[in-house]
């Protein structure tokens, strides 16, 4: 996927996101991406908030081009459009305050969600946070899913989002013991949007729409 834009009057060009697991990259992905840039566009790099890669500048009639180089090199392109994003997490693993290992929980939540999903369209984008202990560094709270790791296991954060009309994730009442019982949560979750969710609409809206303890029982409750 590629994001058209405009640069004042020049002609369209177009930018290529490449999907990151929490924004880390190995020293050789950086040089692809960096060879991309100098090649397929204008030498420059961009990150997001989401730790993705946006390399801009690049001709319209190049960005498949320059998606193919990329993944020939093992680095998916995307991060854009009405799909799940890139996954985010805090350094939980360095942190005093930290109860887990957020990058490996990250990297499993990217392999099954972004990766495994990658192809599915949504109402709207979908953006999943996971964070090591309540502190809330790396803001599951303004994600559509945000996982927190809490004392006995993990507790989600459901419809959070940023932007003009800020919304609060509402805390599910379970506390999810098990790691696998919480994945497949999140995945209830993603599926319940995809299948009862309106064109556009954030999941924090079907929530409002449909009814917190409705969404609560088909995403947390006992199965």
């Amino acid at each position: 996927m590629a994001e058209q834009v405009k640069s004042g009057a020049a002609a369209e060009t177009m930018s290529v996101h490449v999907i990151t697991c929490a924004g880390r990259l190995s020293a050789g992905q950086l040089k692809t991406i960096a060879e991309a840039a100098e090649r397929f566009g204008t030498g420059e790099v961009r990150t997001d908030a989401q730790g993705s890669v946006k390399i801009p500048g690049i001709a319209a009639g190049r960005a498949a081009e320059c998606r193919a180089f990329l993944e020939e090199a093992g680095l998916p392109t995307g991060a854009a459009g009405r799909h799940i994003r890139p996954v985010t997490a805090c350094n939980a693993s360095a942190c005093r305050h930290g109860l887990l290992d957020a990058d490996d929980l990250a990297r499993e939540i990217h392999e099954r969600f972004v990766l495994g999903w990658r192809d599915v369209i949504l109402p709207a984008k979908f953006k999943i946070s996971v964070g090591g202990c309540p502190n809330n560094c790396a803001m599951p709270n303004l994600c559509d899913v945000g996982v927190i790791a809490v004392r006995g296991g993990y507790r989600l954060l459901l419809g959070g989002r940023g932007g003009r009309r800020l919304l609060e994730g509402r805390p599910t009442q379970r506390v999810f013991a098990d790691k696998e019982e919480m994945l497949a949560a999140v995945e209830r979750a993603i599926q319940l949007y995809r299948e009862e969710g309106l064109e556009r609409e954030r999941f924090g809206e079907l929530i409002e729409r449909l009814g917190p303890a409705y969404v609560e029982e088909r995403i947390a409750g006992e199965i």
